[in-house]
């Protein structure tokens, strides 16, 4: 739970360099694979932190667009 926190706390903040700690300090735990993907994705990760755009609302959209699709077939 503390994991989880603390990387909550870096994506909604504004300081992209904790996330090489955040890394370093749980690759060896048991959410190492996660941190995997962190690496393989940094720079988006990145930009997700330090920029202040989103396609959050798009995709939202797309999400309810599938669904109803879904419930129609």
């Amino acid at each position: 739970m503390e994991a989880f926190k603390r990387f909550h706390n870096i994506l909604m903040g504004d300081e992209a360099e904790r996330l090489d700690e955040f890394i370093a300090q749980y690759s060896g735990t048991k959410i190492k694979s996660f941190c995997d993907g962190l690496k393989k994705d940094i720079a988006p990760v990145r930009n997700a932190i330090t920029l202040e755009v989103s396609s959050g609302f798009v995709e939202g959209n797309n999400n309810k667009f599938k669904l109803l699709k879904r419930i129609v077939y």
